[in-house]
């Protein structure tokens, strides 16, 4: 358990710093000291063992302290965000406490403790006591809440067991060899399973987390000497354009990105101005992470991670033969169980001890995956059927740009035609169109329309969404509508 290891270095170390939080230091012993604290205060709030407690809570060194508690007494956690959605509803509702300083879309659910800094101060005021016997539950038992959509389509709940947890944690640090002087900065929420599980392998290995949001990424990057940090690819490149002419790359630095296919321009940039490696990972809430491209290597393939299971296979199930493309299964030893309350959606996702993320791939040889887009996002274009994430591939690398999704629509004329979309960029259609003319040339497409739209629409994970993307392309182009892909 994390708070084992939190005790482990506060005896060895206590004045190590574990949490760097907008200038705020937190040590080892502090926290150590205030962990028990805090397991008083959760108990007396009256969630049992294997209950469940949503939190949210913007004080980082806070909401850390609840979430060990609850561990420790074998209550299970749901991390929120500020700004929440109606879509969280489903998961607040089926919860025993909400212990939260956020509002809710919906107003205040049954049981809720605020989450008031007066309540935090009195927990902090409690004289230093030895911490309560803690829970040992069994390692099957619920850990974690997490909410995914990306491979079903809605909103889902999903456990994660403790197992999973410490599987996942381990995977963490072999992957990127977590020691006492790695320095782990915090850029997107707990409510991504795999954040959480980063942050808990940073702790058990001593180092320190970051959080800065004071200045701009590169001089918090460089300000507290970060070694690791994990980016959405659209975020890395944001922060690239953050990158002054005066800033020394950080030979330490490796960046993670996930969500969406990195373009090789961009990986190729961040490498020679921010940091030493960008490592792609592919994964998703139900199963943990299951492949990488190598921490220094540039391909295009990515490698399967130790003990994990994959298969292409085609529509009857049937297992194919390395280099022919097929829809993926997977098998990890960190995979769910099932979704909470929607045995439909498990049926139809885990079948035969194989999780089906919606993915289309080739494996090379027995360990390397190459990735062709989402099963479900099959674009027909005249009775030609492609692939959207290949050809954003190709023009994010052609073009220079990030930002770039591809679609459909109908015309007036009921002929489906290819759309491509353009994020924010300092190019100029009359520079950018020639050069999409010429892509597209090349992979037998005679013709496209350009549109230009304030942000490309992501899901939570980074990954283009979709369906929101065709409802802005018929938005953008007069008297079209959404095409059937």
């Amino acid at each position: 358990m994390t708070a084992d290891y939190v005790a482990h270095h506060a005896q060895q170390r206590p004045d190590a710093p574990a949490l760097i939080d907008n200038g705020r230091t937190i040590t080892y012993g502090e926290f150590a000291r205030d962990l028990p604290k805090f397991m008083r205060a959760v108990r007396e709030l009256g969630v049992p063992a294997a209950g469940t407690i949503a939190v949210g809570c913007d004080d980082l060194y806070v909401q850390w302290l609840i979430l060990l508690a609850c561990e420790e007494l074998g209550i299970a956690t749901a991390s929120l965000i500020q700004r929440e959605e109606a879509s969280v509803l489903p998961l607040v509702a089926g919860i025993d406490l909400l212990l939260s300083e956020f509002p809710l879309p919906e107003g205040r659910p049954r049981h809720r403790h605020d989450l008031t800094p007066a309540w935090v101060e009195s927990v902090l005021r409690l004289p230093a006591v030895e911490p309560p016997a803690p829970s040992r539950p069994p390692q099957e038992a619920v850990l974690r809440i997490l909410r995914t959509s990306g491979t079903t389509g809605r909103f889902m709940r999903l456990a994660l067991t403790r197992d999973m947890h410490e599987r996942r944690i381990e995977h963490w640090l072999w992957r990127y060899g977590f020691s006492v002087r790695s320095r782990v900065m915090l850029a997107m929420p707990f409510v991504i399973g795999g954040v959480y599980s980063q942050a808990c392998a940073c702790l058990r290995a001593g180092g320190a987390l970051v959080r800065e949001s004071r200045v701009e990424v590169p001089v918090a990057l460089m300000r507290h000497a970060v070694t690791h940090v994990t980016l959405m690819p659209i975020y890395l490149r944001n922060v690239l354009d953050q990158v002054g002419s005066g800033f020394a790359r950080l030979s330490e630095l490796v960046v993670s990105t996930f969500g969406g296919a990195i373009a090789p321009s961009l990986r190729a940039e961040a490498v020679a101005r921010l940091c030493v490696a960008v490592c792609d990972m592919y994964g998703c809430n139900e199963v943990g992470f299951i492949a990488s491209n190598g921490l220094y290597r540039t391909g295009s393939y990515l490698d399967l991670w130790p003990g994990i299971a994959l298969e292409a296979v085609d529509e009857e199930g049937r297992t194919l033969p390395a280099g022919e493309p097929g829809l993926l299964r997977v098998r990890t030893p960190s995979m769910f169980a099932g979704y909470i309350d929607d045995p439909e959606a498990t049926g139809r996702m885990l079948r035969e001890g194989w999780f089906y993320p919606g993915d289309l791939g080739v494996l090379r040889g027995s360990r390397e995956l190459e990735l062709l887009g989402r099963a479900d996002a099959v674009l027909n274009i005249g009775g030609a059927k492609f692939l959207p994430e290949r050809l954003e591939r190709i023009l994010r690398a052609g073009i220079g740009v990030e930002e770039v999704a591809v679609g459909s629509i109908v015309s007036p004329q009921s002929a489906s035609e290819l759309c491509i979309a353009i994020g924010e960029t300092g190019s100029a259609d009359a520079e950018i169109g020639p050069k999409i003319d010429a892509l597209l040339s090349g992979v037998g497409f005679r013709k496209s329309i350009l549109i230009r739209l304030a942000r490309l629409p992501r899901d939570p994970a980074g990954r283009i969404d979709r369906a929101a993307l065709a409802r802005a392309i018929a938005t953008a182009v007069s008297g079209a509508k959404p095409g059937a892909g």
